[in-house]
């Protein structure tokens, strides 16, 4: 079983377990929008990516496809992961018109939600943009838009 290091906590767990996983276990919240818990890892959407190794050598990766490892430090909200993140979401997220919420707004309440994001409504009407629901869910008007087909075989 390996014994890995998550904002300074070392927790073991079992073969096969990602560091989002990982880091549920500890209740530490990693913000996702394509993660399902029954399906094989994706990683489309990236907003889950964490700090893996040590600076200045730490890499930016995405938890829910890393697997947890014997020896592996990884940070969750370092300001690097915050940046990425925030970059990450305003790709994925449409400019939002002058009437409607702010994109400021919308990114404050998906870090907001970030341990229950794929079950909030937010999450659910910017899937199709990350690139999740054509991977993920039924096929859509989406999926001529994104080329990934509407549906994974």
């Amino acid at each position: 079983m390996p014994q890995l290091t998550i904002n300074g906590i070392r927790i073991e767990v079992a073969r096969g377990t990602t560091v989002l996983e990982a880091a549920r276990l500890l209740g530490i919240p990693i913000p996702t929008l394509c993660h399902d818990d029954g399906l094989a890892p994706y990683g489309a959407c990236r907003l889950c990516v964490v700090e893996v190794g040590t600076p200045p050598r730490s890499k930016l990766q995405s938890a829910c496809t890393v697997p947890a490892e014997e020896g592996l430090v990884v940070q969750t909200h370092s300001a690097r992961v915050d940046r990425a993140r925030r970059l990450l979401l305003n790709f994925t997220l449409p400019p939002a018109p002058s009437r409607k919420p702010s994109r400021t707004w919308l990114v404050a309440t998906v870090f907001a939600a970030s341990a229950s994001s794929r079950n909030s409504r937010l999450a659910s009407s910017v899937a199709s943009a990350c690139g999740c629901a054509p991977s993920r869910c039924a096929p859509g008007p989406w999926a001529s838009v994104s080329g990934a087909g509407g549906g994974k075989s």
